[in-house]
């Protein structure tokens, strides 16, 4: 009441003045607000669980958001070949796919863009480098690709068929992965090397 540091509130009426300011603000509030709680008639330690809960609620939904939004890459690297399909997993569809075969003798791909008629070439492929990175090419091709550039591709997932004893579900790939699953190839000698050829062509043609 006799507090001077308020200069809207030195009026004849504050409470009124303090309802007119409310009733304005009320609605810049509930525009800009992430969440809105109602808080009569409740303790503050009710409240505050229920927005804790409210917040793990948001997190959750753009979590899911980001997740819609990522393009991924999947690899399947065999000895002589390289096949791959591209996702937009927000709706789970194939944007594209194909096959780089006879790797290190000759060399031929077969590339699908959805909706469209495969392209089918014998470039010359001396290595999985040379199969990735025409791969990547036929992507962003301005005819047969599907991406602007590779900066649109979110993560790249190979496939392993032996994760020896460490790996048994999705892991991210760095140098200690990779060198685990050299330690392990005789045990998985067929599948293995080309699998670990094609996590170092993509770590070196697409950096992060």
């Amino acid at each position: 009441k006799n507090d001077t540091t308020r200069p809207l509130l030195q009026c004849e009426d504050p409470l009124t003045r303090i309802r007119e300011l409310l009733e304005i603000r009320d609605k810049i509030y509930a525009e800009c607000a992430d969440i809105i709680l109602d808080v009569d008639n409740r303790h503050s330690d009710e409240l505050a669980e229920e927005l804790q809960l409210q917040l793990r609620k948001q997190k959750d939904i753009q979590r899911k958001k980001e997740r819609k939004k990522m393009k991924i890459l999947v690899i399947n690297a065999g000895s002589s070949s390289l096949k791959y399909q591209l996702f937009d997993m927000d709706d789970g569809r194939v944007l594209a796919k194909g096959n780089c075969e006879r790797i290190g003798s000759g060399g031929a791909v077969t590339h699908k863009k959805a909706g469209a008629e495969p392209y089918k070439a014998e470039p010359e492929l001396r290595s999985h480098d040379d199969a990735l990175e025409l791969v990547l090419r036929l992507l962003t091709d301005p005819v047969l690709g599907v991406l602007k550039d590779i900066g649109e591709i979110d993560a790249v997932g190979h496939r392993i068929a032996h994760g020896g004893e460490r790996y048994k579900q999705s892991t991210v790939i760095d140098d200690e992965v990779i060198r685990y699953l050299q330690s392990i190839v005789p045990i998985n000698p067929l599948h293995g090397p080309p699998a670990i050829i094609g996590m170092e062509a993509c770590r070196r043609l697409m950096k992060d």
